[in-house]
């Protein structure tokens, strides 16, 4: 499903030993350039490969002339150089962190060519330093674009977000970084820096997604590819939150198998946002497939745990018991696949899982790991589905209303759109409560 391309057959064997390490349960390919060291020799083999699989190439401080390809290789190539003479000498732990990187620029490769192309090849790009926890989002619809407006006080046309870590997040519009913002955990959303609008620019999503079709399209075919590896199963279940990746990994799933295979399934948890239960609603009339609601009693576990944090997503634990309680009813007699969103951005955790692995006597398959959040807004705007409430006022991620992963961002956007009036009527106490340990209790 990825192959990973070296100069000689040591490079490849140091590869391997990282591979048998820190990727177990990959399908990873390691191929030779046969220790060739012109870059009409590695261009030519490149080029005889599918142009619809990830390739990786890996490169010491001694091949740093093969860069030289990086603007002339197809879409499906990365090259990354590692700070070693050789690809041989570094360590397993190098070789597999670069490994992480280069898989992250695949998401992260953006360049203004008076519109957004989300092409590592392009220079100049965007985002100079590209590390595996970044992630980049639309702020599109007209009311997500007017709360944005509303923290930073300018006017922006169709900005697009750099997520970095600890909350960090760097604002473009046309093309030019024009804020810097600060979503931190508790507290309110910060304005660090920003710039004076003097400029101007026509793009819509529409224009965005026709300038990067062969972008989508690439990823759309690798993840169709992966789906389509998994031997014929009796049933599919997809795991649906409300929120995109899992709708995407649905539609996904409805171009490979029919629809009559196919469930969805939704953990209620007592304090979902009522936009998602509708949500999902929603999305068993359209799209004609059954979606079983199933209970995980996080409500009722409050009171005697307290509210999940960080450090103790207790929630978490409850949902997937839940959720694997009906999956092995469903497999004990089926071939069943359940196919999920997670992305490598999410999390660290997620990043190093393998696309396709076993778990009790069902396959998981996970399809969207290389894809970005942008990725995942032009999908579902293409597809012209109605997406999440929540998202239209600018949600980054939907769940439940007091997930310990909603930022200060998406306080901000409750308490402006009026939500968190509606569930502190339903449910008071838990809410406050909420509130007062993201400090927003005025």
């Amino acid at each position: 499903m990825l192959k990973i391309y070296v100069r000689g057959k040591k490079d490849r064997d140091a590869v391997k030993a990282a591979l048998n390490t820190f990727y177990k349960g990959w399908s990873i390919e390691v191929k030779t350039f046969k220790g060739k060291r012109d870059e009409e020799a590695a261009l030519n083999i490149l080029q005889s490969e599918e142009d619809k699989v990830p390739i990786i190439v890996l490169l010491g401080r001694q091949e740093a002339k093969f860069l030289n390809l990086s603007n002339i290789v197809g879409y499906n190539v990365v090259l990354y150089s590692l700070r070693y003479n050789k690809v041989r000498n570094a360590r397993t732990i190098a070789i597999a962190k670069a490994i992480e990187n280069a898989r992250a620029i695949f998401r992260l490769g953006v360049s203004w060519r008076n519109i957004y192309i989300f092409d590592h090849r392009l220079l100049p790009q965007l985002i100079a330093e590209k590390h595996p926890s970044m992630d980049l989002f639309f702020v599109y619809t007209r009311s997500s674009i007017a709360m944005l407006e509303k923290l930073i006080g300018e006017k922006y046309t169709l900005p697009l977000l750099l997520r970095k870590m600890t909350g960090r997040h760097l604002v473009f519009d046309c093309g030019k970084l024009v804020a810097k913002l600060v979503f931190p955990d508790t507290g309110l959303p910060l304005v660090e820096e920003k710039q004076e609008r003097k400029y101007e620019c026509k793009i819509t999503m529409g224009d965005i997604i026709n300038a990067n079709e062969y972008v989508l399209d690439f990823h759309v075919h690798y993840s169709l590819k992966i789906l389509k590896s998994v031997s014929e199963p009796d049933e599919i279940i997809v795991p649906l939150s409300g929120g995109k990746d899992s709708l995407t990994v649905l539609l996904l799933a409805l171009r490979v198998w029919d629809k009559e295979k196919i469930t969805g399934i939704y953990v209620d948890t007592g304090v979902d946002f009522r936009e998602n239960t509708e949500y999902i609603d929603y999305l068993s009339d359209k799209l004609g497939i059954r979606i079983e609601k199933i209970y995980a009693p996080v409500r009722e576990n409050i009171a005697l745990r307290g509210l999940p944090t960080h450090e103790n997503r207790w929630c978490t634990e409850l949902k997937v018991k839940a959720l694997h309680k009906k999956v092995r009813e469903v497999s004990k007699e089926k071939n069943v696949v359940v196919v999920i969103g997670d992305r490598d951005s999410e999390s660290r955790s997620r990043s190093i899982r393998p696309p396709i692995r076993r778990e009790e006597n069902w396959t998981v398959v996970a399809p969207l790991k290389m894809w970005g959040t942008h990725y995942v807004q032009m999908f579902l705007y293409k597809s012209k589905i109605k997406i999440n409430p929540l998202y239209e006022i600018g949600f980054y991620r939907t769940g439940c209303f007091i997930c310990p992963s909603l930022r200060s961002w998406e306080i901000f956007l409750l308490k402006e759109s009026r939500i968190i009036n509606r569930i502190l009527k339903e449910q008071p106490h838990i809410v406050k409560d909420f509130l007062k340990s993201k400090n927003w209790e005025n």
